[in-house]
Formats: C-alpha cells, sequence, structure tokens
C-alpha cells in the first residue's frame, strides 16, 4: 500500500502532478489550488491515495485532506475523481460546515445535484458527528450568525471582531454569543 511519495515535480497540469523519485514518474492527482502552488523543480512530499482498478493516485498535502476525501469517497455512488471534483468546488472546512448543518443548498451551489448534495449529507454526517467535528461547525455557525447580528444593529466590521474576541468560550450558542457581545458593548 502506497502511504506517500516524496519526489521532485516534473510535470504538472491542471490537477495533477508528475512527482519523478527513483527514477520513476508518478501522475498524482491533486487539488487544483495545489497544482496551481506547487512550481516545477519543487521536491514534495503528498500523502496518497492509490485507486488500483483504475491504477490512479489522489495525493494531498494534509492529512485532514487525505480523510476526508476517503470518508467522500466511501458515499454510495461517489467515486475518487467526483470526490476531487467536490473538494475542488468548496474548501473543506465549507463543506464539513454545510454537511453537518444539513445545508443542501450550498453544497449543490458547488455544483452537486440535490441526489447527490442529500446522500453525502445523509451519509456522512454521523460519521463528522463521530469525529467532534459537530461542535467546531456549530460553534462556527453560530459566531457567524453573531457577526451578522451585531453588523446588523450598526456596529462596524472591526468593533464586532474586537467584541467577540472578548466573549467567553463559555458562550457556546448565539444567543448567548450575542448577550455576552452586547454586555461588552454597554461597559465601553
Amino acid at each position: 500500500m502506497i502511504y506517500s511519495i516524496t519526489g521532485k515535480i516534473s510535470a504538472k497540469g491542471q490537477n495533477f502532478v508528475v512527482l519523478e523519485t527513483a527514477g520513476i514518474g508518478f501522475k498524482i492527482l491533486i487539488l487544483n489550488d495545489l497544482a496551481l502552488d506547487l512550481p516545477l523543480g519543487k521536491r514534495v512530499k503528498l500523502l496518497c491515495v492509490l485507486y488500483p482498478e483504475q491504477f490512479e493516485l489522489f495525493g494531498f498535502e494534509k492529512n485532514s485532506q487525505k480523510v476526508f476525501f476517503e470518508m467522500l469517497n466511501l458515499v454510495s455512488g461517489i467515486g475518487p475523481k467526483i470526490a476531487l471534483k467536490i473538494m475542488n468546488s468548496l474548501d473543506i472546512k465549507t463543506l464539513k460546515s454545510a454537511i453537518i448543518r444539513e445545508d443542501i443548498k450550498t453544497l449543490k451551489d458547488a455544483g452537486m445535484s440535490f441526489k447527490t448534495a442529500s446522500k453525502i449529507v445523509l451519509e456522512m454526517k454521523d460519521k463528522l458527528e463521530k469525529e467532534g467535528i459537530i461542535y467546531g461547525a456549530k460553534n462556527e455557525s453560530a459566531l457567524s450568525e453573531t457577526k451578522d447580528a451585531l453588523r446588523s444593529l450598526g456596529y462596524s466590521k472591526k468593533q464586532v471582531d474586537e467584541v467577540l474576541s472578548l466573549v467567553p468560550s463559555s458562550a457556546k450558542t448565539t444567543e448567548e454569543k450575542i448577550k455576552s457581545a452586547l454586555k461588552i458593548f454597554a461597559k465601553k
């Protein structure tokens, strides 16, 4: 089993690089952003997933990307190329958040059909929750909603960011965050 490949980039395209190592050139399919960032001749290490049916390698810079790719690929009807296409459409943080919140619209906006988006939510939400990701996504969502609410009350972005940095971490829900922020604003 191949876990990672380290080598020099000898060629690249929109969604792949060719890594030369030990006299062998491995064509590795990667995220488009990574393909743009990697210059020819650079020595890199990519964490890889091998699909022996097509003998295709998929490479990632970070383990979190690789793990998410493998989870996404386990969804029925989603193969590795579709999983990579989905990951190219939105960053992982946004994808995880949309899946946990069951935000089909965001997933559809990323180019998925309603059926595919629903299937991903159905099959991945529990897995992401078991990994403990739900707290982060809910907290992130609460923070975003809090920012929007405070901005609609007339506070500037700078004021909102400054006050939210002072809100205690015990405030988890949007309501708790807004109450804490308003108390801090009142004291200023």
